[in-house]
């Protein structure tokens, strides 16, 4: 069947379309034209013989096959492809390279085709056709003309024999004689074809152990049935899609079925020596399960295969090594040079790193197998080998290592199990052996780093070193097995070299204390290694401390002493002793000035304090205090002082279990504290930069939201006095009258009315309660909207509800200063004056204003606000070492953002003046995972705070910000910033329910106020123009409904996933049981109404109806006609729409007391979205917030 109609896609489209269906516009071609209607026109111009690339077509097919062909027209596709195959097979050999590539290619095409759409189950007769053509083209041995396209035809043949296990079972006897008459370097395809057969065969069908007595009529070699016509077998017919490996049927194993299978295995193993390398590795692959579930001896393979241990690829060294793994019985004698073999691999120069690499590899996963099989093998003898060379690629060398700890460890291990054996003397001494012999592993392992030792701790290099050590620690603890000597490990001699090593480490190279730090950390964090990381800490305090002098060097080794006072189990008196003879000596230093005394006694107190938290006040008062009031006393910053004397009067004041409590009174991260942390401004000089002050201030002082608009400003803002809403209120008798804003008057005092004709009446109510809005009020619909609207604050008798906005404010003085240059030398204006180093401004005051119909914004203070350094001394790179200064690591976490919007939310909680109000979420997620991928330097400069409105209208506007701040100089800055856009998004909110419907309620609530909101908002139904009174039951709203519609015409899945991203919140009923699977299936819908019937007159009739599209027997409707470039009327999209999937119902509330109803019946190809509310004016802006919403997914 002709899919085209008619229509041609030009060389120029075809380009496009290969380009779109890489990345994300598929969906603009498949709209337009049937995806299989691409395919058949792309298999006719395969056809012909004068177009430019048919090759890029075919693979177009292949990569987007499951795109061009859908479940419902897998049968027919596949006939096209198979249809095209013959075709192409058959045409003449004109163009003999072109047309040979041709087939080769349409053959992998049509194979790919097949498996990906499931044939067997979906298009048997197809799967049959191109399995017999196939057959048809390997049947012509020793061909020279076709001989690469039956090299490929067999490898096809191979992929559905994978795909559909002992499809080709029937042919094994005639692929046997085409293997052995096949003369050309095609045997290889032959070879692997029967290998992947007999593979099936082995392990899939013959698995019953029979008699030993052979049957002639059993034989799986029988070839009196011809190899075409071929039929697939009836057990694969009858196999459920994706278990077809369970149906194939059991039979004997008798003794001639056995033979036969030795027969062919001999044939097999006969050309090993023709095959290509990766040919051989699944030949291995393959024959390795064949052996082994016919019992077959690995020798068989050892002979053939075993001479490749001595190449060079690694694709043949794999393939021994598979068969020694399986079959390590059949090599005794031979693991020793196996793992030799391994040794001149990795340290072979000359062969590529990654060859190198993967013997390293082999020799770790071999080790155990060979100590397992071979006691005389000892790893001594290889590890002498194994030492990284110095010109060896970093990665080369911590793979080395790894085999060297893993050597260390077996000698320990071995020596402790001969131990418990032999006599004491002779065990003590092997014992003795063992230990030095690991020592001598390590100290030589690490003679290669001796030279990198000066590198900073972030250094590849130094990671690499300490990355050694970490593997040395940990795998001596896990292998060293408790034995009588050693009840602790940590008295053996290994475990003293280490320490000797990381102490040496600390005391001659100080950059690497980070390093040392960062082991330590890894070995806490690890539960089986935290007792380890614990008595490294104990070495330090026990063999460091004593040998670090407390002049200026000291403060790198603070960060060790912080972990230290850390561990409750270590007491703190050497700690507090060094400590307090560095204060001393800081003290009466002349040296030192005052930026520096601040920075190093604030380190001191920071250690104090992580003392006071994590040990008892009895255990460290004495020392302790001594420190404290030397402190306060003679310490010459005031700053330190004062704080030494907080912290003496709370240790002398305060019992212990409170103090700890007060310390950590807010603070979050007290079980995992950075000294880095003590403030990157320590080490930030002071200097004085110009003065001249910027006349934009904007320039420099950003305001930008956190969360970007999903639509952009494009509608205009309205007339705001036209279209509010008159809320009602009740006059001295009684009766209700409307209250609104003043409308104009001229001079003389007459009321000027707007002249604007058409406009509907938006919340026009009657001027009296009639007696049927009383007599109506019982009803459940208006019972329900009553107490719904009851819930409403009313904002002209109190506040109303408030939208939040989140908003950063940035600094950026390199702009300013860039500014500054530009301007003329001549100015003599004042400008502001701010700091090189750390730039700020100080008592920031936002204050904001809008034309919109909102109540007043309230200000935002913002103590200081920091910019950048523009001297460059951010970062966390230390200077010298032999400076003496702290290496100070910059470290904030990115969610310390989030939780300044949270701590802003949790100070500003009344935001309705109401708690029973606290929970209605206004706004959109101010938590946006877009906000949290930002770069952590940008975000530590961001000061977050909360735009709160409080909208008359529920209508966009912008808001104009304001600032008043100071410089470092008490210079008042003040401008206007950019302006804050407020969309339609921010101001969507669930709507208000009781305290006593539960959470588990209120999906049913929300679906019943969806329905009672949808008929008050029909202008037919009963509780049109209706009027509720709100909270205060003084002012009255009215229900003047009006109703939309909008065609989406973009596909079901991306209509979902945009209701799933961006509406989930506003979801209330989910209808139809293909829908309702759907979703159900994400689950990112949660607490809604699921309703799987399917409403009745939702068929594609229905469909077709609603959307203005012709009907089976009806003409073409021109509006969804499209026409091609000759401008003819071309093909209709009703093929496009396919059967309603079900249906949503979405409730958005619109401060202050306003609703969006939303209807979407999602069909496959368009969307028919109803809209009602009871606030006209904002149809654009949802008809525009809608289609910003399909456009930008």
């Amino acid at each position: 069947m002709d899919k085209t109609g008619g229509w041609q896609l030009s060389l120029q489209d075809w380009e496009q379309i290969f380009y779109d269906f890489k990345g994300r516009n598929r969906v603009k071609w498949l709209s337009q034209y049937p995806g299989l209607a691409i395919l058949e026109q792309a298999l006719y111009i395969v056809a012909k013989k004068d177009y430019p690339f048919k090759p890029q077509l075919l693979a177009f097919i292949e990569e987007n096959i499951h795109d061009l062909i859908g479940d419902e027209d897998a049968e027919e596709g596949l006939g096209s492809v198979v249809e095209a195959l013959r075709t192409v097979l058959e045409g003449s050999l004109e163009g003999l390279t072109t047309t040979s590539l041709l087939k080769e290619q349409i053959m992998t095409t049509a194979t790919v085709a097949m498996i990906v759409l499931d044939g067997l189950h979906k298009a048997l007769q197809h799967l049959q056709v191109l399995v017999e053509v196939l057959l048809g083209v390997i049947n012509r041995p020793n061909h020279g003309l076709d001989r690469q396209a039956r090299g490929t035809a067999c490898e096809c043949l191979r992929e559905l024999e994978k795909a559909y296990p002992c499809l080709l079972h029937a042919c094994a006897g005639h692929i046997l004689f085409l293997f052995q008459s096949e003369r050309t370097h095609v045997a290889q395809n032959y070879t692997l074809l029967l290998t992947t057969i007999l593979h099936n065969l082995a392990c899939h069908m013959y698995t019953t152990p029979g008699s030993r007595s052979g049957a002639a009529g059993n034989s799986f070699l029988s070839t009196s049935v011809p190899l075409t016509p071929f039929s697939v077998p009836s057990f694969l017919v009858t196999s459920d899609p994706g278990e077809e490996v369970l149906s194939v049927p059991s039979k004997e194993l008798t003794s001639g079925v056995l033979k036969e299978f030795r027969r062919v295995v001999g044939s097999l193993l006969e050309r090993p020596q023709l095959l290509m390398s990766s040919a051989i590795l699944d030949f291995a692959s393959s024959f390795i399960d064949i052996a082994t579930a016919l019992e077959l001896q690995g020798s068989i393979l050892k002979l053939q295969l075993y001479s490749f241990i001595h190449t060079y690829s690694p694709l043949l060294l794999h393939a021994v090594l598979m068969i020694y793994f399986r079959f390590s019985d059949s090599f005794k004698g031979e693991g020793g040079a196996i793992f030799k073999r391994l040794n001149v691999l990795c340290n072979d120069s000359q062969q590529p790193l990654v060859i190198r690499l993967l013997a390293v590899h082999w020799v770790l996963g071999l080790e155990s197998l060979l100590l397992s099989k071979d006691s005389k093998l000892r790893l001594e003898t290889i590890a002498s080998s194994m030492y990284p060379l110095i010109y060896d690629p970093l990665s080369l060398k911590a793979l080395k290592l790894d085999v060297l700890a893993h050597c260390a460890a077996y000698v320990q291990s071995s020596a402790a199990k001969l131990d418990a054996q032999r006599p004491r003397e002779a065990s003590d001494m092997q014992l003795v052996r063992g230990e030095e012999f690991a020592s001598r592993l390590f100290k030589d392992g690490t003679v290669c780093f001796s030279s990198f030792r000066w590198l900073p701790s972030w250094s590849s290099e130094a990671r690499l070193m300490f990355r050694m050590l970490h593997r040395f620690l940990t795998v001596d603890a896990m292998s060293f097995p408790s034995s009588p000597k050693h009840e602790n490990r940590f008295d053996c001699a290994f475990f003293k070299t280490l320490e000797e090593s990381l102490i040496s480490l600390a005391l001659q190279f100080q950059r690497l204390v980070p390093g040392l730090l960062m082991l330590v950390d890894r070995l806490l964090l690890c539960e089986n290694h935290k007792t380890l990381g614990e008595r490294l800490l104990q070495i330090f305090n026990d063999k460091l401390l004593c040998q670090i002098s407390p002049d200026k060097h000291l403060p790198a080794y603070f960060p060790i002493l912080e972990r230290i006072a850390e561990n409750g189990s270590i007491p703190p008196g050497g700690i507090v002793d060094l400590l307090d003879a560095y204060v001393r000596y800081q003290a009466t230093s002349v040296e030192a000035d005052k930026l520096s005394l601040w920075v190093r006694g604030s380190q001191v107190l920071l250690i104090c304090r992580t003392i006071m938290v994590h040990h008892y006040s009895s255990r460290a008062f004495r020392p302790l205090s001594y420190l404290l009031a030397f402190l306060v006393i003679h310490f010459p910053d005031f700053e330190v002082q004062d704080v030494a004397r907080t912290y003496l009067r709370m240790l002398v004041s305060i019992p212990g279990k409170n103090l700890r409590a007060i310390l950590t009174y807010g603070d979050e991260r007290i079980e995992d504290p950075q000294f880095s942390q003590v403030s990157p401004l320590l080490q930030a000089p002071l200097s004085s930069p110009g003065s001249k002050q910027s006349l934009q201030v904007a320039s420099y002082i950003l305001l930008t939201r956190a969360t970007p608009l999903s639509v952009g400003q494009s509608w205009s803002l309205v007339l705001h006095n036209l279209f509010q809403d008159k809320p009602v209120k009740e006059n001295d008798d009684g009766e209700p009258s409307v209250i609104g804003n003043e409308l104009p008057s001229n001079a003389q005092g007459e009321v000027e009315f707007p002249k604007v004709s058409n406009l509907p009446e938006v919340g026009e109510i009657s001027q009296m309660k009639t007696a049927e809005d009383l007599t109506d009020i019982d009803s459940s619909d208006s019972k329900m909207l009553h107490e719904y609207f009851s819930l409403i604050p009313d904002q002209i008798n109190g506040p109303g509800l408030k939208v939040k906005v989140p908003c950063f404010l940035e600094f950026k003085a390199d702009r300013h200063i860039s500014n500054e240059e530009k301007e003329s030398p001549r100015s003599t204006m004042s400008g502001p004056s701010f700091s090189r180093s750390w730039p700020a401004l100080y008592a920031v005051v936002l204050s904001f204003s809008t034309s919109g119909p909102y109540g007043s914004i309230p200000s935002v203070h913002i103590p200081f606000l920091l910019s950048k350094p523009l001297d460059g001394t951010q970062g966390s790179m230390a200077e010298d070492c032999a400076s003496g200064e702290l290496q100070m690591v910059e470290h904030k976490e990115g969610p310390e953002i989030i939780a300044r919007f949270e701590k802003h939310e949790m100070e500003n909680e009344p935001n309705l003046q109401n708690k029973e109000f606290s929970d209605v979420n206004t706004g959109p997620d101010t938590l946006n995972d877009s906000s949290r991928s930002e770069e952590l330097d940008e975000d530590n400069f961001k000061e977050a705070f909360v735009l709160e409105l409080e909208p008359k209208q529920p209508v966009p506007t912008i808001v104009d910000a304001y600032i008043v701040t100071s410089d470092e100089d008490g210079r008042q800055i003040h401008g206007q910033l950019d302006s804050v856009h407020i969309g339609i998004e921010d101001l969507f909110a669930k709507p208000l329910r009781q305290s006593s419907i539960s959470l588990s309620e209120s999906s049913s609530y929300y679906y019943n106020l969806f329905n009672s909101l949808w008929e008050a908002c029909d202008r037919s139904g009963k509780q049109h123009s209706k009027s509720f009174a709100l909270k205060s039951g003084i002012h009255y709203v009215t229900m003047a409904g009006t109703e939309s519609v909008k065609l989406l015409e973009f596909r079901a899945d991306k209509v979902l996933d945009v209701v799933e991203h961006f509406l989930s919140p506003y979801v209330v009923c989910a209808r139809g049981e293909q829908l309702v699977s759907i979703l159900k299936d994400s689950g990112i819908l949660e607490n809604i109404v699921w309703q799987e019937d399917t409403e009745p007159g939702r068929s594609r009739g229905h469909l077709a109806i609603t959307y203005g599209l012709p009907t089976s027997g009806e003409g073409s409707n021109q509006l969804y006609d499209y026409g091609g470039e000759d401008g003819e009327t071309q093909t209709s999209l009703l093929d496009s729409y396919r059967e309603n999937i079900g249906s949503l119902c979405i409730l958005i509330f619109l401060p202050p007391h306003y609703h969006i109803l939303l209807k979407m019946d999602i069909a496959d190809w368009s969307t028919l979205v109803r809209i009602r509310t009871d606030y006209w004016p904002c149809l654009a802006y949802v008809d525009e917030y809608l289609e910003a919403l399909m456009s930008s997914s």
